[in-house]
């Protein structure tokens, strides 16, 4: 027994190979549960002098191993774990790739930015460099400048404004303005956003995405000019021009048709033609014509001479010349008309008649 007793405990180095395995031990025991927590509630107990002989005989190199196993098993599932880790993060790292890529590609660029009147950038997409001619790192925080200054004096107070009004009702917002860029050249921008708020419905941002739209501007200001050019040789043409549509609506009504049915363009425009401006006497039989020529049941006639009600209660003979509109698909839609006064010829008690051959 002497010699047991010169021994040195199992809990106080008697397995110097134990040392660093017992610093090791203790933390990762504790995730086996019952019996990791067994083992560590052991060992104060065992290292009593009483027991210790009893230990170092029978159960030290027992325990040794079950605290060695567990050790491993529990290393072991740490390792596990980490793998679980790696792989999560790799997919996460794949879900922000493919966010990077899609932001790179988009025609033009996602932002995030500060509500001030610089509109401050904290995050810009790649796609600022072809947007602005700045590179994203120009816009951040105002390095070189701000984005505020790209945008014209004459917008700027109208897209603050109407962001103010947005974020105070928590709704997106929808703008377009013109900005400038690096080289001078003037843009049309759309831009779409929203605000950022937190859990306590503080704004912490604003976040959206601006896009280039000149092209589109200017082909609309292209056809805004053709438009007013033939609005223009409508109104000084010599003779009336009316449209109407299959609902027998007036759509168009140039100046000199104002003029002989004494109506002004806004007053004339949506009423139906033949209520307000076919004589009674003669009002069932043009609209007969008329609908079974919507139905496609009757060719058009070319030329068409009938009397019209002017404002005042008068009547004018008009001679007109029609043709149908139709659809991209050849659907009629409507007609189109143009007339001349020849009340002076004909009387004012004429009655509908086509073109004698």
């Amino acid at each position: 027994m002497r010699g047991l007793r010169g021994q040195r405990s199992w809990g106080h180095g008697m397995m110097p190979r134990g040392l660093a395995l017992g610093a090791v031990a203790p933390p990762v025991l504790t995730l086996f549960g019952g019996w990791g927590t067994l083992i560590l509630s052991l060992r104060p107990r065992l290292a009593h002098p009483v027991v210790q002989p009893v230990v170092g005989v029978i159960l030290r190199p027992w325990l040794h191993l079950a605290e060695v196993s567990l050790t491993i098993a529990a290393l072991v599932l740490v390792l596990l774990l980490l793998r679980r880790l790696s792989r999560r993060n790799t997919a996460l790292l794949e879900t922000q790739r493919s966010y990077v890529t899609l932001l790179a590609n988009l025609p033009g660029m996602a932002y995030r930015c500060q509500n001030n009147r610089d509109w401050t950038m904290e995050f810009v997409s790649d796609g600022c460099l072809e947007l602005t001619g700045y590179w994203p790192s120009d816009l951040l925080q105002d390095r070189k400048v701000a984005y505020a200054d790209l945008i014209l004096p004459d917008d700027a107070d109208a897209v603050w404004n109407d962001v103010q009004t947005a974020v105070s009702n928590r709704r997106p917002f929808q703008l377009v303005y013109r900005i400038t860029t690096a080289g001078g050249e003037v843009k049309w921008v759309w831009e779409q956003g929203t605000g950022v708020f937190s859990d306590r419905g503080d704004l912490l941002a604003l976040e959206g995405f601006i896009t280039d739209i000149t092209a589109q501007k200017l082909a609309q200001e292209a056809l805004r000019r053709e438009r007013d050019r033939a609005q223009m040789y409508l109104e000084e043409a010599g003779v009336m021009i009316v449209a109407i549509d299959r609902d027998q609506k007036v759509t168009l009504l140039n100046k000199t048709a104002c003029d002989v049915l004494g109506y002004d363009s806004k007053e004339a425009v949506g009423e139906n033609w033949f209520d307000t401006f076919v004589p009674e006497r003669i009002r069932s039989e043009v609209k007969a014509v008329f609908t079974k020529l919507m139905a496609g049941e009757i060719e058009p006639v070319e030329y068409f001479e009938n009397p019209v009600l002017t404002k005042r209660g008068d009547e004018r003979t008009i001679a007109w010349h029609n043709t149908v509109l139709t659809d991209a698909s050849g659907t009629i839609i409507g007609t189109l008309s143009y007339g001349e006064d020849i009340t002076a010829q004909r009387g004012t008690d004429a009655e509908p008649r086509r073109r004698e051959e």
